[in-house]
């Protein structure tokens, strides 16, 4: 999937979005990186050859001067690439690739749907809505195993002020001290609670294999038209049967 030669970038720095999920900027204006919001490349490290896999970009298409990348700190490809890559190493990319394109929705409102730390492109998808489409509805529901994994939410305050919206949804009994939010996890009932306009939307549902199935399941059982579901796994981007 990565061409010999393929094009490298330096990490420019390195930002710790929470405990256990890093991002990695690149200045590409030198050598472009042209994709859509939501979509994957497929990396590798110049020197460590067990550090190559798939990382979402989790910023905006128009943003080439600093382009991150995100990993979450696991036991497999990511965890590598989260403990090990540093501001200097030179990282070698594929061309951009994925299920997620925006053209899939059409016209209609979009949905983005994740549990834990799946939710990285959906950062890329807000913003680049928020760029060039700020009258255009979206909203972000995130199903949590946690009550400390929120992501990304310095980002999802920017939003404050446009159409988007964004919902926690808690999947853990019994309530936890502190939280006000629903708990989950996503029901077709909690759907229709938290967005009573759901079957206009679109939605890009991500996750591993099987929770972005049972994920979109919940969608299809709901009364959302397949047509309107975008699944995609983060790990191989393919889309599961």
């Amino acid at each position: 999937m990565l061409a010999p030669q393929a094009p490298s970038y330096i990490v420019k720095k390195v930002i710790q979005e929470s405990r256990e999920v890093r991002s990695f900027a690149f200045d590409c204006r030198a050598q472009p990186l042209i994709f859509d919001p939501g979509q994957f490349v497929v990396v590798k490290h110049e020197e460590f050859e067990e550090i190559t896999g798939s990382l979402f970009f989790s910023t905006e298409p128009g943003r080439q001067e600093d382009l991150r990348l995100t990993a979450r700190r696991d036991g497999g490809f990511e965890g590598a690439f989260y403990e090990k890559v540093t501001p200097g190493d030179i990282i070698y990319m594929s061309k951009p690739m994925g299920q997620f394109r925006l053209s899939q929705a059409g016209n209609r409102p979009v949905c983005f749907v994740g549990r834990n730390d799946s939710i990285v492109s959906a950062r890329s998808l807000f913003f680049h809505l928020q760029s060039e489409a700020p009258a255009r509805a979206g909203m972000l529901i995130h199903e949590l195993t946690t009550p400390h994994q929120p992501l990304f939410e310095a980002g999802w305050t920017r939003m404050k002020g446009t159409p988007f919206r964004y919902t926690k949804i808690l999947d853990q009994s019994p309530r936890p001290t502190g939280w006000f939010g629903h708990l989950g996890p996503l029901s077709p009932q909690i759907l229709k609670v938290i967005l009573p306009d759901y079957v206009q939307y679109h939605y890009f549902v991500a996750g591993n294999p099987e929770a972005g199935s049972r994920l979109a399941l919940v969608l299809k059982d709901g009364g959302v038209a397949p047509s309107q579901i975008t699944l995609e796994s983060p790990v191989s981007g393919i889309l599961p049967a």
